[in-house]
């Protein structure tokens, strides 16, 4: 059925539907700033559509006359209601959705395309889409695929077939559809009982449109109920479009490649029967040959699906008996490490601990294998709880240690969605004991005030100056106080006794955010070790152009330094190609492969403008070369850096910071600035 080509094409519509006579040319491609002969094309566009499926709505063209439509009283109605449907005008080519237009028409020719070719197709110049293709190929990188370019031929893809199907199941995630309502509705009858959420659907339509995707799903539910082996929604989605897009590759000829020993090992699991079983169907029903490796590809989505088959998690001590004694080591370290870095005691928690082993299996073989799981939380997650996002991300260098794996950004937001779990489970009031200079009725105001603003604040006590010696025999947390105390080995808030707004949010700081609760002391904020800093290493207000140079520029200052050897750099770029390490903040940790580290630094560096960093800007990093076999300074490291940056003004203070001296003094623990008195 034949659709708008673009949202421009709609918008000539509307200023068509609302004008009485007829418009030059001229004058719809002043209204829209684009050349007549874009107008030219998209009316010839605008003409097969509504032909095609609005015959009663006719579009004339009368050379120096002009453009108009006409419709009867039927079509007229008709006209209307499209109109209320239509969004208001965007520019059809955005130079991002030229990026984006670019990469789909790349990734799916099979052969090369000329630039005229694409600036034809994008109305505009050939310089234009010359430099376009610099973003392209920037974005490409990532998937080490690269472009390559003959004169009087085109322009083409060059890279292996794996990270080329990569990217395409990546650029799912990005392609906006641009389906007008009746299109939808009728994709919508067809996908009633479809497993896949309506988006994905959309998206996969847009890309392989002869693709049966009812029929692979079908494929997929059978292989489920036969095999007694049911997959998560996301690993179900993932699974299809990975298969759409094996078969439409296959149909190319563009077969993808296994070594013999990975394939040899993975055919001696239980989940090559039912990948086997899988392509078997796909080849009587669409008399396709899959061959061996492909077949491999879909056992290893399978071995990275999230399942929970013969487990239940109200099993707890089945799951651990059961389990992988790696799994389990990897799942304790994991929570001990987190748990440290988070000032809170989770290792008794039999829930976390059953979660993650169920969690790890299927995690470990996707980032061994190079598979993507995504996780539609991820942006909310590191906005909504950075703590806990940056808790999880301290996880990932035991997965280097032990497996030598690189963890996503994906990955850890599921991990950091299990321990968000877990301390909800753990959460409790925070005990408080009031004091103040005399007076108990003022104290007595405050504490109301306290309790009526802060819902997690339990008062157990309300004494004065005079009578403070009971605080040692009480169960408390915190010490809230009018007047300055010494001498308590828990926090001490000290207060204005009219309680203001200041010194709620003084209070917060203790009882919000996990890291600064019951155990958050001064010891929290002591330097993690004396060696990982120096004032050599850090670089104060440098002006650099994106996240390459910076790491490069970190790199060389850490072999300078003798810290590492020739090689960490280019580790630590090959690291972000798998996932960017913005944390959040503005803060990045690019860090490199431990061999290259001669000895454990930390370098230093503030932008003084931000940087492009993944889908964020950055302009702290801290590049970290570290020996992570050991996990003492590591832990200690971490502790740190977390209960650090999660100090607004200390964040501040590194960021406007002019001297290495100043950020040195922070960043080594040597000024400590916070509003405890003991």
């Amino acid at each position: 059925m034949k659709n708008l080509k673009n949202k421009r094409s709609r918008e000539i519509l509307k200023i068509l539907a609302k004008e009485s006579k007829s418009l030059t040319i001229n004058a719809i491609a002043m209204r829209l700033d684009v050349s007549n002969r874009s107008i030219r094309n998209d009316l010839n566009d605008l003409d097969e559509f509504l032909q095609s499926k609005y015959p009663g709505i006719q579009l004339f063209k009368k050379p120096r006359i002009g453009v108009w439509l006409e419709t009867d009283e039927k079509s007229q109605n008709l006209l209307n209601r499209l109109m209320e449907e239509s969004s208001s005008y965007a520019s059809p080519f955005s130079a991002e959705d030229r990026r984006f237009f670019l990469i789909k028409k790349l990734l799916l020719s099979q052969i090369p395309l000329t630039m005229q070719q694409l600036a034809d197709e994008l109305f505009v110049s050939r310089v234009t889409v010359y430099n376009d293709l610099e973003d392209v190929e920037k974005w490409l990188s990532h998937y080490d695929i690269s472009l390559k370019r003959k004169q009087k031929e085109g322009v083409s893809l060059h890279g292996n077939e794996q990270q080329i199907r990569n990217a395409m199941a990546d650029l799912l995630d990005i392609l906006k559809t641009d389906q007008d309502l009746e299109d939808i509705l009728q994709i919508n009858d067809g996908m009633m009982e479809s497993r896949i959420d309506y988006v994905n659907y959309l998206q996969l339509k847009e890309l392989f449109p002869d693709t049966d995707l009812n029929g692979i799903e079908t494929i997929l539910k059978k292989a489920e109920q036969d095999t007694e082996f049911p997959l998560a929604e996301d690993a179900f989605t993932c699974l299809l479009i990975h298969i759409a897009i094996s078969m439409e590759r296959i149909k190319q000829n563009k077969d993808i490649k296994m070594e013999s020993d990975q394939l040899l090992a993975i055919q001696q699991k239980k989940e090559y029967e039912i990948a086997r079983k899988i392509a078997k169907d796909i080849e009587e029903i669409y008399h396709l040959k899959i061959p061996e490796a492909e077949v491999g590809y879909i056992s290893l989505h399978i071995l990275g699906s999230k399942m929970q088959q013969g487990f239940t998690i109200d099993k707890p001590d089945d799951i651990i008996e059961k389990s992988d004694d790696f799994v389990r080591n990897l799942a304790e370290e994991i929570i001990k490490l987190v748990g440290i870095v988070l000032s809170v005691d989770l290792q008794s928690d039999q829930q976390l601990l059953t979660g993650l082993i169920l969690h790890l299996r299927p995690t470990i073989n996707r980032l061994k294998y190079g598979l993507r799981l995504k996780n539609p939380l991820l942006d909310e997650i590191k906005r909504k709880y950075p703590s806990i996002f940056g808790a999880a991300w301290s996880s990932s260098v035991l997965f280097e240690k032990y497996y030598g794996i690189k963890v996503t950004e994906e990955e850890v937001a599921y991990l950091a969605m299990h321990f968000g779990a877990a301390l909800e489970r753990k959460k409790t009031l925070t005990r408080a004991v009031i004091v103040c200079s005399s007076g108990i009725g003022t104290a007595q105001l405050a504490a109301v005030r306290l309790e009526q603003s802060i819902s997690d604040l339990k008062i157990i006590e309300i004494t004065s100056v005079n009578d403070v010696s009971k605080i040692r025999s009480l169960n408390y947390d915190i010490i809230i106080s009018t007047i300055p105390l010494r001498g308590y080995d828990k926090p001490i808030v000290l207060i204005n006794p009219l309680v203001s707004d200041r010194d709620i949010q003084k209070i917060r700081k203790y009882i919000n955010n996990v890291a600064e609760t019951k155990t958050f002391h001064s010891e929290s904020l002591e330097g993690p070790h004396p060696t990982l800093y120096t004032k050599e290493l850090i670089f104060p207000q440098i002006s650099l152009s994106d996240s390459e140079t910076a790491i490069r520029f970190l790199g060389n200052a850490l072999e300078t330094h003798g810290a590492v050897i020739k090689g960490f750099t280019q580790s630590c770029l090959e690291r972000e190609k798998i996932t960017n390490t913005s944390i959040g903040f503005g803060i990045a940790i690019p860090h490199g492969e431990q061999p290259f580290v001669t000895r454990p630094s930390v370098a230093v560096l503030t932008l003084d403008k931000p940087i492009v960093w993944g889908d964020e800007s950055v302009d702290i990093l801290f590049m970290l070369a570290f020996k992570f076999d050991d996990s003492r300074y590591v832990r200690k490291f971490f502790k740190r850096f977390y209960a650090m940056i999660r100090d607004k003004a200390l964040v501040s203070a590194i960021r406007s910071a002019k001297d290495a001296e100043s950020i040195y003094q922070i960043v080594a623990g040597k000024e400590v600035n916070h509003e405890t008195n003991h």
